[in-house]
């Protein structure tokens, strides 16, 4: 039987959306999730339905007033998949962590919740970094996100020592003699030795931190939080240059443009409080063409070690140009960090795009 970490419990009318948002925080923090995002009948799916939830650590259930009245008016078919979860978690002593967007009324079949969590509209930040802390097993996040920074350099040279002993095993087999041997093992040490000093070469070489703004007026009122979560970043990977890039929607005088920067990393940042305003709003944007900028920059001034971070609160309006753009800036070493800065706009705009790392922005800390 497969088991999950989370069971993710809505009604489909009214907490569908805020679920898929979930379900996708929740995937990128390493954690496995079962959702149920298709019309059943009863039958064979409600033994495959019950199964989940008790291979499941936690149920999670996002109690919405659909959810509320469903259990106090008149249900229009007899089965209802949100009561049968619940219960079944009930029974089976699975934890129930409630999201409660409803505040009054009761759970179906008057199921209590182990742990309650508040949501109110407009943080669902908040919230789901709250859900986040309550579940035992993100850490495997953490070390996902470790291997897969180091897992480059740990292949080529573990591909190395395999060469080198399947070559010193034929070696044997074929009854090579002991100075042959001895030529192949300094050979392979040798490439070993070149692959340390290449590796070394290039961690050394600082890191240029590119930060793609965008500048449409939902943004401006975000630009302090964003200062501040730039900054973070950047202490967990320190720069030696911070170049700002503004870009707009199409029909503002300019699309994309350098705005300002410079080695002094705090001064550079502070500048994005200054960024000019420009019309639009949370809808596609041109992040697509901020990205190609930032390739042609790359490029243009052989950038080898580049940290390309881009904050918006809209998906691109291209998203084929834009996972392009991605992709050639990883195939040139670039690093890609995508901050979202509203959920509920970009959680499938960016679902799939596994080879970045993405983030949600953080509220400001008070001094």
């Amino acid at each position: 039987m497969i088991r999950f970490n989370v069971f993710l419990c809505h009604r489909r009318s009214d907490g569908q959306t805020l679920a898929l948002a979930i379900r996708e925080f929740l995937r990128r923090a390493g954690i496995t999730v079962f959702m149920d995002v298709s019309e059943h009948k009863p039958g064979v799916f409600s033994v495959h339905l019950r199964n989940a939830v008790r291979s499941s650590d936690y149920l999670v259930a996002i109690k919405t007033s659909d959810m509320v009245l469903r259990d106090v008016l008149p249900s229009p078919v007899s089965d209802d998949w949100v009561e049968f979860e619940l219960t079944t978690a009930f029974e089976s002593r699975v934890p129930i962590i409630a999201i409660e967007r409803e505040k009054h009324g009761n759970f179906p079949c008057s199921v209590t919740p182990n742990f309650v969590i508040p949501y109110l509209d407009g943080a669902l930040d908040d919230t789901l970094q709250t859900l986040k802390q309550n579940l035992h097993r993100s850490v495997r996040s953490i070390l996902h996100s470790f291997v897969r920074r180091r897992i480059g350099a740990i292949a080529y040279l573990t591909s190395l020592c395999i060469a080198c002993m399947l070559l010193t095993f034929l070696h044997s087999a074929l009854h090579k003699t002991a100075p042959r041997a001895r030529a192949v093992n300094q050979e392979i040490i040798l490439k070993i030795d070149g692959a340390k000093k290449r590796i070394k070469e290039i961690e050394s070489k600082p890191i240029t931190t590119l930060l793609l703004i965008d500048t449409t007026i939902t943004m401006h009122s975000k630009f302090d939080r964003i200062v501040q979560h730039a900054e973070y970043i950047i202490k967990r990977r320190p720069a030696s240059e911070i170049i700002v890039v503004a870009f707009s929607d199409y029909e503002e005088n300019y699309v994309v443009r350098e705005w300002v920067r410079g080695s002094d990393i705090h001064a550079t940042i502070e500048s994005i409080a200054n960024l000019p305003m420009t019309d639009g709003g949370d809808q596609p944007e041109a992040s697509d063409v901020a990205m190609a900028f930032a390739h042609g920059l790359c490029v243009g001034e052989k950038l080898t070690r580049a940290h390309v971070i881009l904050f918006t609160d809209a998906p691109a309006n291209n998203r084929d140009d834009f996972v392009a753009e991605i992709r050639k800036l990883k195939s040139i070493g670039a690093t890609v960090t995508l901050v979202a800065c509203d959920v509920s706009h970009l959680v499938l705009g960016w679902a799939g795009l596994d080879d970045v790392s993405i983030e949600f922005l953080q509220p400001v800390k008070e001094e």
